[in-house]
């Protein structure tokens, strides 16, 4: 899955997901529109089609308000840490 790739990649490059949205979120708006979203899946270094990109925009965008809000893009690609020492 294309979302799980990201996900990955955000986690492997040990990017907090708050530092990854305020990077793609270029003109300091508070939400990502899709040329921002573009870009910043672009700097993942993910090779992924125009199409792909749309879809994921659209997947992400859970109130189809033409934006990604925070809450949107940390519901999806957040990355849940369990400590599994004990």
């Amino acid at each position: 899955r294309v979302v799980d790739q990201i996900r990955l990649a955000l986690h492997k490059g040990k990017t907090h997901l708050r530092t990854a949205f305020r990077m793609m979120d270029l003109d300091d708006s508070g939400f990502l529109d899709r040329e921002e979203f573009s870009e910043g899946l672009a700097a993942l270094k993910l090779d992924l089609s125009p199409e792909q990109v749309t879809k994921i925009f659209d997947v992400v965008d859970v109130d189809h308000s033409g934006t990604i809000e925070w809450n949107e893009f940390e519901a999806v690609f957040r990355v849940v840490d369990v400590d599994q020492s004990e």
